[in-house]
Parts: C-alpha cells; structure tokens; sequence
C-alpha cells in the first residue's frame, strides 16, 4: 500500500483566490486487504495530517522520533486535536481520546519505521507549492 499527500480544490474565496485543501490517503497498489486499507487511514493516514499543520510539526515530530531511536527517551506523547500518538521503542500507538475503547486499541500500532517515513514526506510535501499538480506517495 502507499501513501499519498495532495492537494485538493478547495474553491475561490474572495480576496485570497483559489484555496488548495491538503489531504493525505491510502492507494492499495497491490490487492491490499481491504480491513488494513481501512485501519491505515483512520489510524495512520488521518493521523498525519491531524498532528501537522506546517513544516515545523513535521520537524518537532521526527526529532521526537530520533529521540525514541537513539534511545534518549524511552516513550513519547505526541497530542493532536482529540488523539494522542505514544512513540516508544520501535512502534507508535494512536489513540483516539472520544471514546475510552478507542484507545489501546491493536488497530491503532504501527511501526515507528513508517511514521518516520510518512513524517518525511509529509514534510517534503509541504515544503511544495500549493498546486493539483503536487503530489508525494511513498510506500508503507
């Protein structure tokens, strides 16, 4: 499966212009489970862009991770609007905070290896110009 950062229409806004909306989704590339496509975005794709808004999210978070990696703290609480990822070891944790059997849950663990890579591009992309054309996938 891949993940993808876009950009979308967001419509014209009077005076600002035309507004891009960033998304980010999951793309099954290779007859992906059709229960793991969908764990991936609500806990792992939806995460993302719920936690960074600028490049200065992204890198706060991939220093929090290299933190994790190089062994100087051994778990760290990442909060976001109504969810929290928990980074220890070499797995993230996202719980979502609206409902207490939301978090903990097994849907919600995922390698650190891949919110690393996901972070990196997410920060790539928003390093881009606002534009339909911008588009950054990597595979998860």
């Amino acid at each position: 499966m891949r993940l993808k950062f876009y950009y979308s229409d967001g419509g014209v806004y009077p005076p600002n212009g035309r507004v891009y909306l960033s998304g980010q989704k999951i793309v099954n590339n290779n007859n992906d489970d059709e229960n793991e496509l969908n764990r991936y975005q609500n806990y792992f794709a939806n995460t993302i862009g719920m936690l960074t808004n600028d490049i200065d999210d992204c890198e706060r978070i991939l220093k929090e991770i290299e933190s994790i990696e190089n062994s100087v703290d051994k778990n760290i609480t990442i909060q976001g609007n109504d969810l929290d990822v928990v980074l220890s070891g070499n797995e993230i944790q996202v719980n979502i905070n609206l409902d207490d059997d939301w978090v903990g849950q097994p849907e919600g663990r995922f390698k650190i290896s891949q919110f690393k890579a996901a972070m990196i591009a997410r920060c790539r992309f928003l390093t881009l110009p606002k534009s339909l054309e911008n588009v950054v996938e990597i595979d998860i």
